[in-house]
């Protein structure tokens, strides 16, 4: 079972923090193409559920966004070009 992590952080990167703290959380790190302007989705693209979406932001840029519907898989992250995304326990703060 998921709560939200309300924190501003945890608000704009979707994490979720997990009861269980053994359990990964997807996180979406600072360095990520989409935070800089640059049109990239190639997490949303290989995301089988649609656990990632791309969220309009201020400015026309898009920004990704996490989902409870993501299922650990790790499918995204070979296909980030710039190694933006990791797993973390509910114990650990990626960022």
């Amino acid at each position: 079972m998921h709560q939200n992590n309300l924190s501003r952080r945890g608000l704009l990167t979707g994490r979720v923090k997990a009861r269980d703290e053994t359990v990964p959380a997807l996180v979406i790190e600072p360095h990520c193409l989409a935070f800089s302007g640059t049109a990239c989705r190639s997490c949303e693209d290989v995301c089988e559920p649609r656990a990632i979406r791309f969220r309009p932001r201020p400015g026309g840029h898009y920004h990704p966004d996490i989902t409870s519907d993501c299922t650990g898989c790790s499918d995204c992250i070979p296909v980030c070009p710039v190694g933006a995304l990791t797993f973390t326990t509910g114990g650990q703060n990626a960022v």
